[in-house]
């Protein structure tokens, strides 16, 4: 499977599941904490392109990401990117105890890991459904740094098992708020390609 291929005969099918992995997830949150959530249209993106890293926000400023790795009939990786702004007041709604980054500590950071579990569990219990796939979810990896170096490191790291997958990214934030935050599925080349059998693109 040539790249060129991946961006013409899927593009779609990758959007649709992003659509509905995030709508799902989206939903988890707002019902969460009671807020509405805007969740924006999904981009597919080839792990090699250089401007990966853009798509996820400013790659020189700081952010948190986390990381959860996931397996079964597809596997790669789930990556959250969440702003300062966003986490505080995540932090706010749910233990009303609003923190900046420096002030993260163990119990803060393990509210914003399991908020993210609630979404992620929403987001593959929404794709896994619509493709008839089973989908595990590892313990998520949690730390705050550069966005550009949160993004690439993960990127790479597939991209050494396959250069022909992509990253369906989408962005999503507080309608009281408009930093934007993002999660995006990096796939595994294998997974790619079964997932694109799954929704039905032959290739």
């Amino acid at each position: 499977m040539k790249r060129s291929e991946i961006d013409i005969l899927s593009k779609d099918a990758f959007q649709e599941i992003g659509n509905i992995g995030s709508g799902s997830a989206v939903t988890a949150l707002s019902h969460l904490i009671s807020e509405e959530i805007i969740a924006r249209q999904p981009q597919v993106i080839p792990l090699e392109c250089d401007r990966l890293p853009e798509a996820f926000g400013k790659i020189d400023e700081s952010a948190m990401g986390i990381l959860l790795p996931f397996y079964g009939d597809i596997s790669g990786m789930l990556l959250f990117v969440l702003t300062e702004p966003f986490v505080r007041e995540l932090l706010m709604k749910t233990i009303g105890c609003p923190a900046n980054f420096r002030e993260m500590d163990e119990y803060k950071l393990s509210v914003i890991q399991e908020i993210t579990n609630i979404m992620a569990s929403s987001y593959f219990t929404a794709i896994s459904a619509y493709m008839h796939k089973q989908i595990h979810i590892s313990q998520p990896a949690v730390s705050i740094d550069m966005l550009g170096a949160m993004v690439t490191d993960p990127a790479s790291w597939i991209m050494g098992l396959g250069h022909d997958t992509v990253c369906i990214e989408n962005g999503f934030y507080l309608k009281e708020d408009s930093n934007m935050n993002h999660l995006g599925l990096m796939l595994y080349q294998e997974s790619t390609c079964q997932l694109l059998q799954a929704v039905g693109v032959t290739l």
